[in-house]
């Protein structure tokens, strides 16, 4: 009973521009509901008294009047207006013709009908429904000259009741047509309104959960949906799910050399591809970049999501016809298989990405099945990388030198310097266990500084204890980016 009160509340919420707008469809919310109660306790009375043909014409308009509930909170004010009035006239029209036929007490409905429904009908709607009611008056009396009504009448019907009845249906009609012409364009506005607003909510609610270049789900719907199949697989043990993280290999240099317009065309290419491949119950979300993740669902084998990635792959290496010319491209793919061991899509999502990048690191186009040895590795490399960026403060870093011997005389000449960390764990490392990673993260540029003066320093300091030999010089690889830096001097 409280959820149906709150989806009532729910409809009952207009959502027109302005408050004048927005008071004139709750009103004629508020007049449906009350119609839709008000007959209610007609199914009690034809409990006692059994009515004939009562409950099925009520039951008609009940469900046409929440028909036009929904059709006004959806914004088509006119047309569920017409559907609730011309069901009245209809079930009004079958009752008398059953009853005393066109002297039956209840078409005085019709005019009451049509006043109504002019405050709020374009002039169009009005006359349609002005035509059906002469018809179902029309009808009535043809009714009673045929003897179908089901009492006789004291006066049989004849063309006079007809003109008469339909005189004042039309009169009742077009005046107050007449007078309430602002009404109708307010509400007409209204409408325009309600339905523009709509359709704005509608995109914001798809722009909040997709991709705006591809169209794609993004992030937050993937991660909805992956949550739903993990709760699924948890019920279900023979459930099978898995998702495939792709990046594309070389869309940075596609990007830069091509631009970004081409960058973006070669995405839109990418995500259609991809669709094409995949089942109507899979899901391929953009991340973001050149980023891309496959859900599958219900999977039948494991080694399913594995054929899949290679047909992704292959597909993705032919040829991307572009606005400036073809483009080839390829992708690392890492997959993770949904155990029971995940309880939340954002692990699931972690290593999936884990096992892309070690795929990257095999090359290109290359797909990897995600163990727990590669979290164990990505773990020890940014606890590395953690203590690498406080290694310098802490004077962890130190200089060995190799001496640089003349063959011809055997005389030392100079020295090579070799930088050495000296990790309290794992004792003393070599460039090529900790270099790499200082590239990456923008080391490079205050390490290699400390050993270009460290490195001078000490020669400076031999050859001022030896001034009568020959000055020693000294050799210091030197990284790339520090050539490149404007403070580097040669």
């Amino acid at each position: 009973m409280r959820a149906f009160f709150s989806r009532v509340t729910q409809i009952l919420q207009p959502r027109a521009a302005n408050d004048q707008d927005r008071a004139t469809i709750r009103t004629i919310q508020f007049a449906l509901l009350i119609l839709f109660f008000g007959l209610s306790p007609l199914f009690i009375i034809n409990y006692f008294w059994e009515m004939s043909g009562l409950p099925e014409s009520v039951s008609i308009i009940m469900v046409l009047i929440l028909l036009a509930l929904g059709l006004v909170n959806r914004g088509y004010i006119q047309a569920s207006v017409l559907i609730v009035a011309a069901t009245l006239i209809g079930v009004v029209t079958y009752n008398a013709t059953f009853g005393q036929g066109i002297h039956d007490i209840s078409i005085v409905a019709f005019p009451g009908i049509l006043i109504v429904t002019a405050l709020v009908l374009e002039i169009r709607a009005i006359l349609v429904l002005t035509i059906i009611t002469v018809a179902a008056v029309g009808w009535l009396v043809y009714g009673e000259m045929a003897n179908l009504a089901r009492h006789s009448s004291i006066n049989p019907g004849d063309p006079g009741d007809f003109f008469v009845v339909s005189l004042v249906i039309a009169i009742s009609a077009i005046w107050v047509a007449l007078i309430s012409q602002q009404n109708r364009r307010n509400l007409r506005q209204a409408q325009i309104e309600l339905s523009e607003r709509r359709r704005f909510e509608e995109q914001m609610h798809f722009n909040a959960f997709h991709d705006h270049l591809t169209g794609l789900p993004n992030r937050a719907l993937l991660l909805d949906r992956l949550n739903q199949l993990i709760r699924r697989r948890r019920r279900s043990p023979d459930f099978r799910v898995a998702i495939l993280f792709m990046d594309l290999d070389g869309f940075k240099d596609i990007n830069d050399s091509r631009g970004h317009r081409a960058g973006d065309e070669l995405l839109v290419a990418v995500a259609q591809r991809v669709r094409e491949i995949l089942r109507e119950a899979d899901t391929v979300a953009r991340l973001g970049g050149d980023e891309f993740v496959i859900l599958l669902a219900d999977l039948g084998e494991t080694g399913e999501a594995i054929d899949v990635a290679r047909r992704v792959q292959e597909q993705l290496m032919l040829p991307f016809v572009l606005a400036d010319g073809n483009v080839v491209t390829s992708a690392s793919i890492g997959i993770v298989y949904g155990d029971g061991a995940y309880a939340i899509a954002d692990d699931m999502l972690k290593d999936a990405d884990i096992a892309m990048y070690r795929s990257k690191a095999l090359g290109k186009a290359q797909h990897q099945v995600f163990d727990l040895t590669m979290r164990e590795k990505i773990l020890a490399r940014v606890r590395l990388q953690t203590e690498l960026r406080g290694a310098l403060e802490r004077g962890e870093f130190e200089l060995f030198y190799q001496p640089v011997v003349r063959i011809a005389t055997g005389q030392v000449v100079g020295v090579e310097a070799l930088l050495r960390w000296r990790h309290p764990q794992i004792g003393l490392a070599v460039p090529g266990d900790f270099l790499a990673l200082a590239e990456e993260n923008g080391l490079m540029l205050p390490i290699g500084g400390w050993v270009l003066r460290t490195a001078c320093r000490q020669v400076q300091a031999w050859n001022a204890a030896r001034p009568a030999d020959k000055p020693l010089s000294v050799s210091i690889n030197i990284s790339q980016k520090q050539f490149v830096h404007p403070d580097f001097t040669g």
